[in-house]
């Protein structure tokens, strides 16, 4: 009976692929409603809008689609070989079939994941809830493995130069500039690296820090990932499988600098970014870098990339009452170390996200009194419950590639909603006993606005939320105090005057208060008129995307990656390939305009003719 099923999900399937690429042909109306959900959602990933994009609703799926099919022409859409057959979900536990599905475009070749409902009253007897649609390659352009292409690799038979020599005239760019230029050298730099330079683009990482992984390594002694090392590989070398289940900021930091190594990525460290401005005429950026030795380079790359994240910008420092008073020590967690230095202290930890946390139970854990203050309510979870939320990657039986290709498809902003909101209300019954102990402990906890938890306040802000390592049972223990910012007064130079009067002696204050938005890292880096342009970067836009993240921006061949080890692994795929395509005049300069629509700034070139 199983085996008859899964046939017939294959023919079904087969049949509904089959009618969606007739009725995209032949801009069939009647045929592609018949093959949707009046509520159905597309998210399409650069294979046919050259952008990240959400559509909801089907009259809104064929008015996009209907636009671009003549000019992308998709075709010869199958089952995806790579991916397992039709088959109702194991993931959902609903009874909806997941279907993976290859096609081609004038471009490139693509792939897909559908969610089809049973309705039997549409011709194959399922409906699409969901349509995914992603670039997976460019025609003509191999898409399946780092390789050194022969003009900027070693050969033995190059008499007279060893290998370091032609290292040395290739990653100092003395004789030509990079095709690109990517500005930091975290995970998000050398994901984007590694992916441009498989595809052939010279590309050149610029890191301040003096070795890759010091923006790892330089952080706070006891900092680990919170997610688990089976979904923090990176492209092309995954992590050795003895690894632990979260890696150390040193191991990580090492596995960074590692990587530069053996993908041999052209790789400047100790070089800061001073300034740069996009000249039009050119179609290129003019870049001024201050190299090691002290020296100004200037260089000259088609596309630039900011991959940042929160380290590329300034430390927030709020402006607290009397602080500048205090007698003690003040530091913001980015210069803090260790809480072996203020072992007997008395300390105060200002912020309660997850570098709060982590900093207070490092003090308190060598011997600190520490007190924390909480500025807002706060999202917490057991790092267990957390992990649930990545099952996929738990699954033994589920490979990277599809774990990625599912999260991504699932990327949808009104279903992430729902999604998310079932997964809060069933972790927080789980912690009920942990959330109860952390109130009765004066922390204030909330889920969001919309009930969607942690995740949720990750993907819209960054912060607000936190993983239990250990912090939160020891402030339920009284191991650590914590104190409302309403509750403060003012700092006083022997501590802090409450606002019932009493007051506390303090011997240092830790600042863990983030850092300033991405927006101020383009500001800084490229001025007031570009940092117009671009607007706000993160959180989620109006289109349901994530600003600025991976997508063409207001800025011609400006770029951003940032987000998480398994985002910079997944985006920097399709980054790659947008980058790629406009360098060969596959795709068209786009720019981004005030309204969220794409417009080329140049004549569209001429698409590569399918074969």
């Amino acid at each position: 009976m199983a085996q008859e099923m899964a046939t017939d999900l294959v023919d079904q399937s087969l049949g509904w692929l089959a009618d969606f690429e007739a009725a995209m042909s032949n801009q069939d109306s009647g045929l592609l409603r018949g093959l949707f959900l009046h509520d159905s959602y597309w998210r399409d990933m650069v294979s046919f809008t050259w952008d990240l994009r959400q559509v909801y609703g089907i009259d809104k799926i064929e008015t996009e689609l209907f636009s671009v099919v003549e000019t992308v022409r998709p075709a010869n859409l199958a089952l995806d070989k790579d991916r397992p057959l039709p088959l109702v979900s194991s993931v959902t536990g609903a009874d909806i079939v997941e279907v993976f599905f290859t096609f081609e475009t004038a471009a490139g070749y693509g792939k897909g994941f559908l969610n089809l409902i049973p309705d039997d009253s549409s011709s194959w007897n399922m409906r699409a809830r969901l349509l995914n649609t992603v670039l997976y390659s460019l025609r003509g352009i191999p898409n399946t493995s780092p390789t050194r292409h022969p003009e900027q690799g070693y050969e033995q038979e190059s008499r007279g130069q060893t290998w370091r020599d032609n290292h040395h005239v290739r990653t100092g760019y003395v004789d030509r500039d990079p095709e690109v230029l990517v500005v930091g050298g975290g995970q998000a730099g050398v994901c984007i690296a590694a992916r441009l330079d498989q595809l052939g683009v010279d590309t050149l990482v610029v890191e301040r820090n003096d070795r890759a992984g010091d923006n790892w390594r330089n952080r706070y002694d006891n900092l680990a990932l919170h997610t688990p090392t089976d979904m923090s590989d990176f492209p092309f070398l995954p992590f050795p499988r003895t690894f632990p289940n979260y890696l150390s900021k040193d191991t990580y930091g090492d596995y960074i600098e590692s990587y530069v190594k053996m993908l041999d990525l052209n790789f400047w460290t100790s070089t800061e970014f001073v300034s740069g401005e996009f000249d039009e005429a050119a179609d290129a950026w003019l870049v001024t870098l201050r190299t090691a030795d002290g020296t100004n380079r200037t260089l000259r790359p088609k596309h630039l990339i900011l991959t940042l994240g929160s380290e590329g910008g300034k430390a927030h420092i709020p402006d607290l009452p009397g602080l500048t008073t205090f007698h003690g020590a003040v530091m913001h967690s980015s210069a803090f170390t260790s809480g072996k230095d203020f072992a007997g202290k008395k300390a105060m930890v200002v912020g309660m996200g997850n570098s709060g946390h982590d900093v207070a139970f490092d003090m308190s854990n060598n011997g600190a009194a520490v007190t924390m203050v909480q500025r807002s309510s706060t999202s917490v979870v057991s790092r267990e419950m957390a992990n649930l939320a990545y099952g996929l990657y738990w699954m033994g039986d589920v490979p990277q590639d599809e774990a990625d290709q599912r999260f991504s498809a699932s990327y949808v902003y009104p279903l992430l909603v729902e999604a998310l909101q079932g997964y809060t209300a069933m972790i927080a019954e789980a912690d009920a006993e942990l959330l109860t102990g952390l109130e009765k402990a004066g922390v204030r906890l909330d889920q969001g606005p919309d009930e969607t938890g942690w995740l949720m306040k990750f993907i819209r802000h960054g912060g607000g939320y936190y993983l239990n390592v250990g912090c939160s049972d020891a402030i339920i223990r009284g191991d650590i105090k914590v104190e409302q910012l309403d509750s403060i007064d003012r700092f006083v130079p022997e501590g802090v005057r409450m606002t019932d009067g009493s007051s506390v002696e303090l011997d240092v204050v830790v600042l863990a208060t983030g850092f300033e938005n991405m927006q101020s890292h383009v500001r800084n880096l490229l001025g007031d008129e570009i940092s117009a342009k671009v607007g706000e970067i993160a959180g989620i836009g109006d289109d349901g995307e994530i600003r600025n993240l991976c997508k063409p921006t207001g800025q011609q061949n400006l770029w951003f990656l940032f987000g998480g080890i398994a985002d910079a692994r997944k985006a920097s795929a399709w980054l790659a390939l947008q980058v790629k395509a406009r360098l060969e005049g596959i795709a068209p300069p786009l720019v981004r305009q005030k309204d969220g629509s794409l417009k080329a700034v140049y004549h569209e070139p001429a698409l590569v003719e399918a074969q």
